[in-house]
């Protein structure tokens, strides 16, 4: 349902006390007046009120004293529609002044021969514990694709911009998905300003787009735009997750795939120890898919006055379901959903209620549109069953083995410049010597071993990578327990991301790195 249905059933249901939170206040308002013409036979009044100028009915800058408006209202006609513009301001700080005459109209304005509304506007949720159960929070939605398109044409057909083809007008729409109006008009005029002196004159640049959605995500905390360049071929091993991640591309990508019965792909969970190519994985699969990573930290949700950390929650899916197509990656899941077990008895549950909202929009959310999310976790310990029978797959992703360790050195040792044939002698012993490492311990190896070579004045050989491997201990040994107690959930739960026996969990190695390659001394040989 959207903003206008909603708003108007509560109105004709008369619910007395309605808040409204809006990116865009202005836009907010300016709804609720439009729609006040089709509420009732005859329409109904509406009278707004800020704090710099008092009602709209007053002479300008003359404000009204915030706690008068409720007489104000009283005096209004029957049915009247009354928007308190930025109202909140006065309840962050529980005030009997003000929560009183809000109650008190409450059960006056509910009244049919007193019927009001009283609508605060605002782009923060702020509602004190005494009020909670007296105010209803109708989110002001972010544009559709349909407005966005509008926008884009209008500003195209206006600036007489001929489009390079209907793939790059689709990519301007695309990237201006999940930003207000105002800011998707903003994005296309600073796209017009910076490409005004190309050959071919002014043009809608997608990437310029982009760039400006990234930094109006980063205002509100919850959702980034993660840029990146590498694609599956940065990731080491994990053959088993890449060959179901690029058959699963076609599902997702491809509209045929609607048409064929298949639903929206819902995403897919990494589990598995820290460092070991979750993340990698789900920052290549957006570049892979050429789609955008949105990186959304669900601990970042949780606020301290109530109803917030609902109403940041509703306003992330909604800005989530905006961005369209994406990927969506959740990292480290289990920090976002600690204590959702035991809310209620320590958060008058709302870990609880916020965590079902994050289920019912995964099992609800709208299938036309492309949202694949790639969730990962470092362990099973606190995850609802609940939350992973939500995804198309589940996988482990496990520490990697010889032949993965392999490919995970000469990825970092190659995108260091330091693949050299003096290295390359080394490289079965490199892997021997890492066995246990996660891909990450393996990368801080590398860079261990290149700061030896380079403080000794040496070029680097296998010695200073397996002298640096013998001085770390790798958090497999270090938190072995949750480990060996995590592989036993996964065994006959999960998908293996990799092909092969599971690596040997055991006390590390301690041998010299003055050890032979088939009799050869390797530091003699090699130095």
């Amino acid at each position: 349902m959207g903003f206008k249905e909603e708003f108007s059933s509560y109105v004709r249901a008369g619910y007395p006390l309605l808040y409204v939170t809006a990116s865009e206040p202005e836009r907010a308002v300016s709804s609720i007046e439009k729609l006040s013409a089709e509420i009732g036979e005859n329409g109904t009044s509406v009278f707004t009120w800020r704090y710099t100028s008092g009602w709209n009915f007053q002479s300008p800058g003359s404000p009204s004293d915030p706690l008068s408006i409720f007489e104000d209202i009283n005096r209004q006609p029957n049915g009247a529609i009354a928007i308190a513009q930025n109202y909140h301001a006065f309840l962050r700080e529980p005030d009997i002044n003000f929560i009183q005459p809000l109650i008190d109209g409450y059960y006056n304005w509910r009244l049919a021969e007193n019927k009001r509304t009283l609508v605060i506007v605002s782009p923060i949720l702020e509602i004190p514990e005494e009020l909670k159960r007296f105010i209803q929070i109708v989110p002001y939605s972010l544009p559709n694709r349909e407005v966005i398109e509008r926008i884009v044409d209008g500003n195209a057909e206006g600036y007489e911009i001929e489009w390079e083809s209907e793939a790059v007008r689709d990519s301007v729409i695309s990237n201006a998905s999940g930003m207000t109006e105002d800011e998707v008009e903003s994005a296309i005029a600073l796209s017009l300003v910076k490409t005004r002196k190309d050959e071919d004159g002014p043009k809608l640049d997608p990437d310029i787009i982009m760039a400006e959605k990234a930094k109006t995500l980063e205002k509100g905390g919850l959702i980034t735009y993660e840029p990146f360049t590498d694609d599956m071929n940065s990731v080491g091993g994990l053959d088993n997750l890449k060959r179901w991640l690029s058959e699963e591309k076609r599902s997702v990508m491809d509209p045929k795939a609607r048409e064929f019965g298949i639903d929206a792909p819902k995403g897919v969970f990494l589990l598995g120890l820290p460092g070991t190519g979750k993340s990698l994985s789900a920052k290549c699969v957006a570049r892979e898919w050429g789609l955008p990573l949105m990186h959304f930290d669900l601990s970042k949700v949780f606020g301290s006055l109530v109803g917030q950390s609902e109403e940041r929650m509703r306003t992330a899916l909604d800005q989530i379901e905006a961005l369209s197509p994406a990927v969506v990656w959740v990292d480290e899941i289990e920090k976002g959903m600690a204590g959702v077990e035991s809310s209620g008895s320590f958060d008058s549950g709302v870990a609880k209620r916020v965590f079902g909202q994050l289920l019912t929009w995964m099992e609800e959310r709208p299938s036309d549109k492309v949202i694949y999310l790639v969730v990962t976790a470092n362990s099973i310990e606190g995850l609802p069953p609940a939350l992973l029978s939500r995804f198309d797959s589940l996988f482990w992703v496990d520490l990697p083995n010889e032949t993965d360790r392999n490919r995970i050195l000469e990825i970092h040792l190659e995108k260091r410049g330091q693949l050299s044939d003096l290295v390359k002698i080394g490289m079965n012993e490199m892997a021997k010597a890492t066995n246990g490492f996660s891909g990450r311990e393996i990368e801080k190896t590398v860079l261990k071993g290149m700061k030896k070579a380079f403080s000794r004045d040496e070029d680097l050989n296998a010695t200073h990578i397996i002298e640096a491997a013998e001085k770390l201990v790798p958090v497999s040994i270090l938190n072995k327990e949750q480990l060996e107690n995590d592989r036993r959930w996964a065994k006959d739960r999960c998908e293996f991301a990799q092909d092969g026996e599971m690596v040997s969990i055991g006390a590390k190695s301690k041998k010299s790195a003055t050890k032979s390659i088939r009799g050869v001394n390797l530091k003699d040989n090699l130095n």
